[in-house]
């Protein structure tokens, strides 16, 4: 991908989150498909055939055709989700059930065109008190198939061909530390709530949601933690870019950024946030002003580094790399001097929960793969 194209991209991204004009007037075939490529190796396609259509660009009929196709097919599918999720809180609260949901449909909300970011699964979470009465009216009155995921510790299921996801618990920390903290944390901000949860609206329907800090400090850690792993798209941090610019655009949300502080300073994380944040600043055009912390210059030492790993590998690290999940020994050995390389590069960031991944999660992880392979 040249450097062309990165740019061209963010510039198309900037239009569609903030309206930043564009200056271009028309595209040829060649440069269309390798910034189609990009985008949709970073799951911002919506975005960017948007900003093409709403800025007039010009391009040759059968790139038209299929950008005026692929937003139209997106927002039909974001319409048939909102819908879907609609029908699961009025399930949850039917049932008196306490839950949040994270991600998709709740940070999509927050865009200036909600229809036009790609989608993804439902994800919400039950605390430990309501978890398998949750999981029983979804089998009782859903009909819905419950599988229990070992490796990523939910249970999935599938409702009118959406993938589902319920979590007991939000993010797996190596820390044991952070684990404790941040499961406390979540449960006790849920249980809490006394009927008056945070909450976004999808489709009519009120949506209850993490606190904002919280939800900021969860979708950075995702972010975060899958950046270190194989890599993640530019999708998450267009994410981020919108929580924060919902949360403290106006000057609002000084109780969030203190709120926030404190959860990223118990987990080690405050100086990781501030270089993603470099990159929603610089790249994906959010105001300085609505980023909670300011960005010093040895933050932005670590920009082109994440921005490499998330070119090279896309959407939740599915490409630049030789061997598919699973496959074997391979996959094993190159996933795994992918992880050691990205945990030391980006070691002063978040030494706290890289020691851990280092030191105590990664030599088991090798030794329970070997064991089970052998």
């Amino acid at each position: 991908m040249s450097d062309g194209t990165r740019g061209l991209l963010f510039q198309l991204i900037r239009f569609s989150l903030w309206g930043e004009k564009i200056s271009m007037t028309g595209m040829g075939h060649k440069e269309y498909g390798a910034l189609m490529e990009t985008a949709s190796r970073q799951t911002v396609e919506g975005l960017v055939a948007n900003a093409l259509i709403e800025n007039g660009v010009r391009l040759e009929k059968y790139d038209a055709i299929n950008t005026y196709s692929l937003l139209g097919t997106l927002r039909q599918q974001n319409d048939f989700m909102n819908k879907e999720l609609a029908g699961l809180c009025q399930l949850m609260r039917e049932n008196k059930i306490k839950f949040v949901v994270m991600k998709g449909q709740t940070v999509a909300a927050r865009y200036p065109q909600p229809r036009d970011r790609v989608i993804g699964d439902i994800d919400f979470y039950c605390p430990p008190s309501d978890f398998q009465k949750a999981c029983e009216v979804i089998q009782n009155q859903w009909h819905a198939e419950i599988e229990e995921n070992e490796v990523e510790k939910h249970v999935a299921f599938l409702h009118n061909d959406v993938d589902y996801e319920l979590h007991s618990f939000l993010n797996e920390f190596c820390s044991k530390s952070s684990q404790q903290y941040f499961d406390e944390l979540v449960e006790r901000s849920v249980e809490d709530w006394n009927g008056n949860p945070s909450v976004v609206t999808v489709a009519d329907e009120d949506v209850p949601v993490l606190t904002p800090a919280l939800d900021i400090a969860f979708s950075f850690v995702h972010l975060y933690m899958h950046l270190q792993e194989l890599g993640v798209g530019l999708r998450q941090f267009c994410d981020l870019a919108m929580l924060c610019h919902d949360a403290f655009g106006s000057g609002r949300g000084e109780a969030t950024r203190k709120e926030l502080k404190q959860i990223l300073t118990t987990l080690g994380y405050v100086r990781a946030f501030r270089a993603v944040g470099a990159v929603l600043v610089d790249c994906l055009g959010l105001s300085p002003e609505e980023f909670p912390f300011a960005i010093e210059n040895k933050d932005r030492r670590y920009k082109e580094y994440i921005l490499d790993i998330v070119f090279k590998r896309g959407n939740f690290g599915k490409y630049g790399r030789k061997n598919m999940v699973g496959s074997g020994i391979g996959y094993l050995i190159e996933a795994t001097w992918v992880k050691v390389s990205h945990y030391l590069r980006l070691f002063p960031l978040s030494p706290k929960e890289n020691s851990a991944m280092l030191f105590n999660k990664l030599p088991l992880r090798i030794k329970n793969t070997i064991t089970h392979q052998g």
